[in-house]
């Protein structure tokens, strides 16, 4: 109950903040996901976000996320705005500067997150700043350069890269050092291509993911390197299709190729679809290893109400699944995993973003 009271009133002081800013907005999540095998028991998930952005001046900006899940109830990156460029004059020579300050999570854009299950997105980097900064130099509306780093230097958390997007192609590369030595940290780089060609849009990309100080035959979130590649396709014939391809792969011999996801959707009317994903191991298995091709099926219906989504599927977990329980928790709408092996069976997804 203290909980709740102590986020009721970070929500009354928000919205108080008009008197200090000029604008203020909210917007947020509500999520509510259920599944049950009828069996064993059921999964369940609540999450409630709300996010405050008050513009304080023509440079400033402040923004929060005050969130509600599993009972907890915390405010979460709280962050400052400044825009450098604007207060000094160099937006009139085609540069922008901004300034991030606070506590958050400072990443890189991962421009390849093309199907449901976004495998293909490898070149994926978070350097957790506990009280950091972040700068942005923008060059013609073309070039982008990002650095960012914590206020402790002793956790050698940094991020320095670059991103930018010419017509129907988008492309980064950046390094992260996160709390290992300078010389020991990760290089990404990844690029998509997006075009509409009449009724049809296609998204096709690849990243790769390098670390300097891993391992092939170590675990699979520590070896040397990983790679992904992505491809969907969209189209309007009077209802909309889709569907898309995911790879991934890493460095461990057996695991070149690691997983196949694939991801298909029909949409009949506008707010009323179908969606099916389909997760596939296929890396070259052991002797004795139990875990079959087939990871798992998920099939759901939603429909959406307004801005409220409600969805409604079937997760099959594959064949024994007890078996060969794994570190993914990839799945497409499931709230059920592979973490939680017997969790297959009928599920429930209700959510709104405002």
């Amino acid at each position: 109950m203290k909980k709740i009271i102590v986020l009721t009133m970070l929500v009354l002081l928000a919205i108080g903040m008009p008197v200090l800013a000029s604008d203020v907005t909210f917007g947020g999540d509500f999520n509510i996901e259920s599944g049950s095998n009828f069996k064993e028991g059921y999964v369940d998930k609540f999450d409630l976000t709300l996010d405050v952005t008050a513009v304080v001046d023509d440079y400033n900006t402040v923004s929060w996320e005050m969130e509600l899940a599993s009972g907890w109830a915390v405010i979460d990156n709280p962050k400052l705005v400044t825009d450098i460029g604007a207060a000094f004059g160099l937006n009139d020579f085609g540069v922008g500067a901004v300034v991030s300050s606070g506590i958050f999570e400072s990443a890189n854009q991962e421009f390849v997150c093309i199907t449901g299950y976004e495998i293909e997105d490898v070149a994926a980097v978070e350097a957790a700043l506990i009280g950091g900064a972040e700068v942005v130099l923008t060059f013609a509306d073309l070039v982008n350069v990002q650095l960012a780093s914590d206020f402790d230097g002793a956790a050698k958390n940094w991020l320095v890269g670059s991103y930018g997007t010419v017509g129907p192609v988008s492309a980064e590369v950046f390094y992260a050092c996160e709390g290992d030595a300078l010389a020991d940290g990760q290089l990404i780089v990844d690029a998509l291509f997006s075009q509409e060609m009449g009724i049809l849009a296609l998204d096709a990309g690849a990243g790769f993911w390098y670390d300097l100080a891993g391992d092939e035959d170590a675990t699979p979130i520590s070896r040397e390197w990983k790679y992904g590649v992505g491809v969907a396709a969209t189209a309007d014939v009077g209802i909309s299709v889709g569907g898309g391809v995911g790879l991934m792969g890493t460095s461990q011999e057996d695991h070149i190729l690691d997983a196949v996801a694939i991801d298909l959707s029909v949409d009949p009317l506008e707010d009323l679809g179908i969606d099916v994903g389909i997760y596939l191991n296929t890396y070259t298995k052991p002797s004795g290893d139990d875990t079959p091709m087939l990871d798992h099926i998920d099939f759901s219906v939603y429909k959406n109400i307004g801005a409220a989504e409600y969805r409604v599927g079937y997760y099959y977990p594959g064949d024994e699944a007890v078996k060969y329980a794994t570190f993914r928790d990839t799945s497409l709408n499931a709230p059920m995993t592979e973490l939680d092996p017997d969790g297959g069976g009928f599920y429930l997804v209700v959510d709104i973003d405002y």
